[in-house]
């Protein structure tokens, strides 16, 4: 069993939630205790590190998406991280959510400024796209705001 649950690990990291359900489904006649004896096993090799899964995934998500807290709990929790642990990277990653709202509806605004429609749809435009990446009402207005101001004082 160890080989072939090896083998998975060829291609990406997983949760010791998801490895569990993987072995369930693979091998669903083998006993608990080999179930359990390969967990442990992949654990004390460093194969398995709940940990390490969430700082990369954190990591990934912050330099090419952008995304809010909130959306990094969502994603991290589908990929059968446990909670505490989610809390923990995140709190020693310290990372800031203005930064990520700044950085992403900058970015964001650059692509829908071009469009040949009123600056209202624009904005609401914005507004959407920042509520979708899962950052709060009123920072996304504050933030749309700050670009308005933006805008209209580049146009001056």
């Amino acid at each position: 069993m160890i080989s072939s649950v090896l083998a998975w690990f060829a291609a990406r990291d997983y949760s010791e939630q998801k490895i569990r359900e993987k072995i369930e489904k693979k091998f669903p006649f083998s006993s608990s205790e080999e179930k359990e004896k390969t967990i442990e096993i992949l654990k004390k090799e460093n194969y398995i590190n709940d940990e390490r899964l969430a700082e990369n995934w954190i990591r990934f998500w912050i330099e090419s998406e952008n995304i809010s807290i909130v959306m990094i709990k969502q994603k991290l929790r589908t990929k059968k991280i446990p909670l505490h642990i989610i809390s923990k990277v995140l709190e020693k990653k310290e990372i800031n959510n203005k930064k990520a709202i700044q950085k992403t509806s900058e970015h964001k605004w650059i692509s829908i400024k071009k469009l040949n429609i009123p600056i209202k749809k624009k904005q609401e435009k914005l507004l959407r796209f920042l509520l979708g990446r899962g950052f709060g009402w009123e920072e996304s207005k504050k933030e749309l705001n700050k670009l308005s101001e933006k805008n209209f004082e580049e146009n001056l």
